[in-house]
């Protein structure tokens, strides 16, 4: 541990350490600057291509400026022929950043301006990056085996806290699916003007809530959750409330 202090605090590793702050605070900075600018456009208002387009810029500037700065330190510091190893680690980050954010964008755009995804948007960008984030720097083995030793429900059930995070974030992708798909299936079913309106706006809740429970059902599957556990889980809960 000593020695890896060290290492960090040795000169070459101050400086891209230093540089990948700087990167992040430019890329604040100029986001804010450019989300102020397209905010008083009368581009953005509108429903075009060109608006989205705008609105994903203004979404994805921070981690586009970010990793634009990081890349030129990059060159830098290569002609000069010190190895940019932290900065390298720091461009990866802005990266997935960037992909991050521009994906949860363009799922919030397919979505619409009413869903959840939207409304928790940048949360939920911040979220994902970190647990990317995690995986990309190697600490996510360590995080997975510490909740993994804390038992839930203490028997011959293991039932681990790890499992319960595992399971939530891929129920949570499957009901994305689902709401995606139920979205697709509800656009089509209202161009139907064949039937009574009453009609279609029931076969699209139906097959919202159908689709919603399948999901659900298979993302618990998926993510490998005992059911029976789960059961004994959400019991001892209930003789709690």
């Amino acid at each position: 541990m000593k020695e890896i202090i060290e290492q960090l605090l040795s000169a070459a590793n101050l400086t891209q350490l230093l540089v990948i702050v700087l990167a992040a605070v430019t890329g604040v900075v100029a986001a804010h600057f450019i989300r102020a600018a397209l905010a008083r456009s009368a581009l953005t208002g509108t429903h075009g291509l060109l608006a989205r387009v705008l609105r994903g810029l203004g979404a994805t500037s921070t981690a586009l400026v970010a990793l634009v700065v990081l890349l030129v330190a990059r060159g830098l510091l290569a002609l000069g022929g010190d190895r940019p190893d932290i900065i390298d680690t720091g461009i990866q980050l802005a990266a997935v950043l960037l992909g991050v954010r521009l994906g949860v964008y363009l799922l919030a755009l397919a979505m619409g301006p009413r869903s959840w995804i939207a409304r928790w948007e940048s949360r939920l960008s911040l979220a994902l990056w970190v647990v990317l984030g995690f995986a990309l720097l190697g600490w996510f083995d360590f995080i997975e085996s510490s909740l993994d030793a804390i038992d839930l429900i203490p028997g011959k059930k293991q039932f681990t806290l790890w499992s319960l995070i595992k399971g939530l974030v891929v129920v949570t992708l499957f009901i994305v699916v689902a709401s995606l798909v139920s979205r697709a299936v509800e656009s089509r079913v209202m161009k139907i003007t064949g039937l009574a309106l009453s009609t279609r706006v029931g076969i699209s809740k139906f097959t919202y809530f159908f689709l919603l429970g399948l999901g659900v059902l298979i993302g618990i599957n998926a993510a490998g959750v005992d059911l029976t556990a789960l059961t004994v889980l959400t019991g001892a809960v209930g003789i709690g409330l």
